[in-house]
């Protein structure tokens, strides 16, 4: 029984926060009262509460592993940064400060870095900053947009959506890449539509993503070993 009280006390001790289970939540971007903001929704209840409350443009909530924070991004500066949110007081921190616009936060798997799209040079990157230190790093260099990374559930890559194509003919493909040195890039679509707005199964076996069809959005899969795509929404 005393081994069982010492860990819990050392579990739930300041220096070491539990976990926050969140599968019950969902934070998204609304304009409610004439401005965008965050929210939470509690699927069980349904209770929605405003979680930034401020004036300026808030979106692109990314719960952060253990359930503590958010990162999201805002234009409180101006233009769009990195900012975290932390759920138990409502206080936020900026994570980054640059004079051209950070967007879509995703969280690697062990809470310590967060991926985003940066649009600096004049296009859009892929960068990667150190929670804590704050230092960044530049993942991708290509003449035309990188965006909308996301890290997979073993934190060994990050898939990310690429505009390649010709003089004539542009659209986004899905790419993997190593999240630690963004090397070994594999590209994973081939198709003559944008591909766009990846997320990985929970057995990293294959990649959910947003699929163009005729003008409008359908979801596909891909199988990540076989690079066979399967429709999942055509409505």
């Amino acid at each position: 029984m005393k081994i069982l009280l010492l860990y819990l006390l050392l579990y739930l001790s300041p220096n070491q926060p539990a976990p926050v289970d969140r599968s019950y939540q969902l934070c998204y971007t609304a304009d409610v009262t004439g401005n965008w903001e965050i929210y939470r929704l509690d699927v069980d209840g349904l209770s929605v509460t405003n979680l930034t409350q401020h004036p300026d443009l808030d979106a692109y909530p990314s719960w952060s592993p253990d359930g503590r924070f958010l990162a999201f991004s805002s234009n409180r500066r101006g233009n769009f940064d990195i900012y975290l949110l932390r759920l138990s007081d409502l206080s936020v921190t900026s994570v980054t400060e640059h004079s051209a616009d950070d967007e879509v936060p995703t969280w690697s798997n062990d809470g310590s870095k967060i991926a985003f799209q940066s649009y600096r040079q004049h296009n859009w990157d892929i960068y990667v900053v150190d929670v804590k230190s704050q230092q960044e790093k530049r993942l991708t260099i290509h003449r035309l947009p990188d965006m909308y990374p996301v890290w997979s559930p073993d934190g060994q890559q990050i898939a990310y959506a690429s505009m390649r194509g010709d003089n004539l003919n542009f659209d986004f493909e899905l790419f993997l890449m190593d999240a630690e040195s963004g090397q070994h890039k594999i590209q994973l679509t081939h198709n003559d539509t944008d591909d766009a707005c990846p997320d990985w199964s929970e057995d990293s076996k294959s990649i959910v993503f947003q699929h163009e069809k005729n003008g409008r959005w359908t979801i596909k899969a891909v199988d990540l070993e076989t690079k066979h795509q399967q429709a999942l929404v055509e409505n």
